[in-house]
């Protein structure tokens, strides 16, 4: 086999060297010549390889691997073991190094794996060794079951019991509560770590409250803080509200999936709300809208409102307003630092028979914002 050793010292050697057609087909050759259907995981790996469904590094690698298995030179090491799950070489004698050595800073003798990582080394498994790779899954499958907490992916910190409250929306309560996120909720992705804030008037606190018990949150997590800011008027004004924020990316994920359309984004009416027909999840979607961002001027009169212009005109064609969408407010911004106190808004006027109807699809809702006959 003094071909494949040389193949596998030129790799190492040569920053940017790569296998051709004439390499991969002179590698097969030789490795029918000298060990027939013995390699047929080789001629996997090469179809793999030639595929571009792993690199250059991983196939020299497992290659390497097979070959040591067939002519029983080797023992399966941690490295070759890290590489067959498609992590660098020192991978698992790290991972032995956090739970078995006090000295290490990263000492943790209850260290666990996460769901997204057994779920990439059950593809390398699959990949690797197609049939053969089933006992290898159960395992991995028996360790999941045992451990019913595992995170979802390696650094989520969990903040709430409930990170897929919003997978599926299934009852009114789930509807209200995406409704009320899509008019006041602001979101980050990845590079901000997948932040969810929900930051109301702190005469509203309660709802805070309210909402952090549904998602599982810390009700003694949730802040206040006051803003001062000089309005266009160069008046100075004190603003006081209360905030929930955690990161979730599990949340996050379902969340716009679903179709969470933010005042800051341009996104329109989820796709549940227009599929629900004029149901009572649809109303509860839309009372939450209300309570998040609305106003009730006694009766059953009363107005929502919202940055996001295209998600009113969508609420006003499903839920067959006769109003307009008008524009309601200009954007406030503090005259000294710049920052955006209230963003421009536009409103519509929801109509009496709308209103009954939204109010009763959710007893939960704000009591200062429903009559009390209701």
């Amino acid at each position: 086999m003094n071909y494949v050793s040389k193949l596998m010292a030129k790799s190492e050697n040569e920053e940017n060297f790569a296998l051709d057609e004439k390499d991969l087909y002179l590698l097969e050759e030789q490795l029918r010549y000298n060990f027939g259907n013995q390699a047929s995981n080789c001629y996997y790996l090469i179809k793999q390889y030639k595929d571009s469904k792993i690199s250059l590094k991983t196939f020299i690698g497992l290659i390497e691997l097979e070959l040591g298995k067939i002519s029983s030179d080797i023992e399966l090491t941690y490295g070759e073991l890290a590489l067959i799950l498609g992590r660098h070489k020192d991978y698992i004698y790290h991972i032995r190094k956090y739970i078995l050595s006090q000295n290490n800073r990263r000492y943790n003798p209850n260290y666990k794996f996460d769901l997204e990582t057994l779920k990439e080394f059950k593809i390398n498994l699959i990949v690797i060794f197609r049939n053969k790779a089933r006992n290898s899954l159960s395992y991995i499958d028996k360790y999941i079951q045992l451990n019913q907490d595992l995170k979802e992916y390696l650094y989520e910190k969990v903040t709430i019991k409930k990170p897929h409250f919003f997978k599926t929306i299934d009852c009114e309560k789930k509807a209200y509560w995406f409704g009320f996120l899509c008019a006041d909720v602001k979101i980050t992705g990845k590079k901000y770590g997948y932040m969810i804030r929900l930051e109301l008037n702190t005469s509203d606190r309660e709802r805070l409250i309210k909402f952090a018990k549904v998602i599982g949150f810390d009700v003694e997590r949730i802040k206040d803080r006051e803003r001062w800011y000089y309005d266009k008027n160069e008046e100075l004004k004190l603003k006081k509200s209360s905030y929930i924020q955690f990161k979730s990316r599990s949340m996050l994920q379902d969340l716009l999936k679903n179709g969470l359309s933010t005042s800051a984004s341009n996104r329109g009416l989820p796709n549940f709300v227009w599929n629900l027909n004029n149901s009572n999840l649809a109303l509860a979607f839309l009372l939450g809208f209300y309570d998040g961002d609305g106003s009730w001027f006694g009766g059953c009169s009363a107005e929502i409102y919202s940055s996001n212009k295209e998600i009113l005109i969508q609420i006003k064609r499903a839920f067959q307003i006769e109003y307009p969408v008008r524009k309601t407010k200009n954007r406030v911004v503090d005259g000294f630092t710049g920052e955006i106190i209230h963003r421009a808004a536009y409103r519509i006027t929801l109509g009496v028979e709308l209103f009954e109807k939204m109010i009763k699809s959710y007893d939960g809702s704000m009591k200062r914002k429903r009559p009390s006959e209701f």
